[in-house]
């Protein structure tokens, strides 16, 4: 998904290309701003955490992203509560259902699709030093709702998996899901990787094309729990037109 923010009246916007070719068991959509997501009435829609102070300075050097709830996730959270997460994710089938969140930060995403989905499972991930205050969030929520029972806290950096790489080549299947096996819970298997607002430079752009494209290989060495499972959404949030241009041809290569 490529979240556009709005443009400024007098601004023209920068046209993104298409990508064609990808894995199957990725999901990639583009052009779709924050208001044209439809947010259905059913879908409860848990209060936004209040933005923990944070320096450019820090947010640059990554320290500091996690404080906040970044536009993707909001975006995000538009997009799947309406027909998306029954139609791409198959989430009417959420009894049973077990997902992984990566770059959590607050954990207001992976809370909100918890609170408007019966039984399932969601494992929410960060670097960690956010882990902590994730951890906080989660269990400030559990303390007011029980749906949260099935939500649970650990750490993971899905950079890791790019240091698994050479260059232009991705992490051998085998090695990328010790990786991210080694991270979780002992048994859990994901049925969906989902992820908003990850990468807004160059930098981590490639980093992040290896991890989706990691989780996807891994993912397909064991036989998937449920019907089009296992699957990675992630919703990206367009800062930039040369950084978003780049990181959908990287994952066109990936495919």
């Amino acid at each position: 998904l490529v979240f556009k923010p709005r443009v400024a009246k007098g601004k023209r916007k920068r046209k993104l290309g298409s990508v064609k070719g990808f894995a199957a068991s990725f999901i990639l959509l583009s052009a779709m701003t924050e208001n044209e997501c439809v947010l259905k009435d059913q879908w409860f829609r848990p209060a936004l955490p209040e933005d923990i102070p944070t320096s450019y300075k820090g947010r640059l050097q990554g320290r500091e992203t996690h404080l906040r709830v970044w536009p993707g996730s909001k975006a995000f959270f538009h997009w799947v509560s309406g027909d998306n997460g029954n139609r791409i994710l198959q989430w009417e089938l959420s009894p049973g259902l077990q997902l992984l969140e990566l770059g959590s930060g607050r954990g207001w995403l992976g809370m909100s699709v918890a609170a408007n989905l019966n039984d399932v499972k969601i494992a929410l991930t960060d670097l960690p030093s956010a882990v902590p205050t994730l951890s906080a969030s989660v269990a400030n929520a559990q303390n007011d709702l029980q749906t949260f029972a099935n939500v649970t806290v650990f750490p993971l950096d899905w950079r890791a998996l790019e240091c698994q790489s050479t260059e232009g080549t991705l992490p051998e299947p085998r090695a990328a899901a010790a990786t991210i096996a080694a991270a979780l819970p002992r048994g859990f298997e994901f049925d969906v990787v989902f992820g908003a607002d990850l990468t807004w430079c160059a930098e981590t752009s490639e980093g992040l094309s290896v991890a989706l494209a990691a989780f996807v290989a891994a993912s397909q060495l064991r036989p998937p729990r449920r019907p089009g499972a296992p699957r990675v959404v992630y919703g990206h949030w367009n800062r930039s037109g040369p950084v978003t241009e780049q990181w959908l041809r990287m994952m066109a290569g990936r495919g």
